[in-house]
């Protein structure tokens, strides 16, 4: 079966001009990855309400009104592909069809797209669906588009006004080139940075004092367990697939027990905005290298966080940099982790005829024991 989480593009389209919002650049490149590798044309491509809601990042229940205007405005945008000499214009989509009964909502690529998209031989590039939809700015969108591109390569340059067109931006805007790296560039490299399958970052080209041209330096990521998150994992909560990425790079998986535990005492204490904060508190701990558990370290602090607000006191005086040079007690270590790590200790194997080994795991267990009656 074709893999769904993959995006086949022409180049023609990566370096086509076009302004898109992040809301339209997500349902375009969502409907791309619905194309099979067999397609001999372009289809009528579905995806539920939930589904879009979600990558839309809409709030309570479905709202058509709100669906069709996102839609409706999409159909209206027109992308500009250069080829040789001549530039052709034309729109994205032909169609978009709305079914309330089923609540789903169908869409088709306008039909002069056919080669930029389908039996695509050569000048493509390919592109992960899970990372760009934990993407929230469509600058960060396109440039992740560009850089990967020339991922083999490992460089890129562009003009300025070359960029500023790839981003559908006025050519007005922005004039000062400060302005630009400061509002599009560097959050762009962080956010690609922290939640893509590459990194990069860019040298100025100057003639004279001023900046004409960046050069980009692209490298490949090596992603451990995050790459078997699926795209329905990424739509349905990319709170949890965020958590999951940061964690991975200290070589933690964050079980589902403890992620709602987590979103629980989260809401709690921060209510709207517990998404962000939440992901704030989770990459203070992993930069602290002294943390030798950061699960057990972010529970604890969102569980005395919890009884500070419990006990009318101001959560805020619980910080990770007040705490994270401290041992955390065991007793302050919820019964459910310590249960998690005793299970986990007893899926091990042992040679039964290796003394030493035996007498370790004897020890570790008479510990595990001891920990678990403190803790509870």
């Amino acid at each position: 079966m074709e893999n769904k989480e993959i995006i086949v593009k022409s180049n023609h389209l990566i370096e086509a001009k076009y302004k898109l919002s992040m809301r339209e650049q997500k349902i375009i490149l969502y409907l791309i990855s619905k194309i099979e590798k067999n397609d001999d044309d372009l289809k009528l491509y579905r995806i539920s309400v939930k589904n879009f809601n979600e990558m839309m990042g809409l709030k309570g229940s479905p709202k058509y009104s709100e669906i069709r205007e996102i839609t409706t405005e999409l159909l209206k945008k027109v992308l500009e592909v250069k080829q040789g000499k001549t530039i052709y214009s034309f729109h994205w989509l032909s169609l978009v069809a709305y079914n309330e009964q089923e609540g789903t909502i169908d869409m088709r690529f306008d039909p002069i797209l056919k080669p930029y998209l389908l039996d695509l031989k050569r000048d493509f590039t390919k592109l992960n669906l899970k990372h760009i939809l934990l993407l929230k700015s469509g600058n960060s969108i396109r440039i992740y588009e560009l850089l990967k591109q020339y991922l083999n390569i490992r460089e890129r340059t562009i003009k300025i006004t070359d960029l500023k067109l790839f981003l559908g931006l006025d050519e007005n805007g922005y004039q000062m080139y400060s302005d630009f790296k400061r509002k599009v560039i560097v959050p762009s490299m962080k956010e690609i940075n922290e939640k893509t399958d590459i990194s990069f970052d860019f040298k100025e080209i100057k003639e004279g004092r001023k900046v004409v041209s960046l050069r980009f330096f692209i490298q490949s990521k090596i992603l451990g367990k995050q790459e078997i998150i699926s795209v329905e994992e990424a739509l349905d909560d990319p709170l949890l697939h965020e958590l999951k990425m940061i964690l991975d790079k200290k070589g933690y998986d964050l079980p589902n027990k403890i992620y709602k535990k987590w979103l629980d005492a989260a809401n709690k204490i921060w209510n709207k905005a517990s998404t962000d904060e939440l992901v704030l508190l989770v990459k203070d701990s992993v930069k602290k290298s002294t943390i030798e558990n950061h699960l057990a370290f972010v529970t604890y602090i969102l569980n005395e966080k919890v009884k500070y607000i419990e006990t009318g006191k101001d959560h805020r005086q619980i910080t990770v940099q007040d705490n994270y040079k401290n041992t955390i007690r065991t007793e302050l270590l919820p019964s459910w982790f310590v249960e998690q790590k005793e299970n986990q200790q007893q899926e091990l194997t042992f040679e039964d005829n290796d003394e030493e080994f035996l007498k370790k795991k004897a020890k570790l267990q008479a510990e595990l024991k001891a920990r678990k009656e403190k803790a509870n």
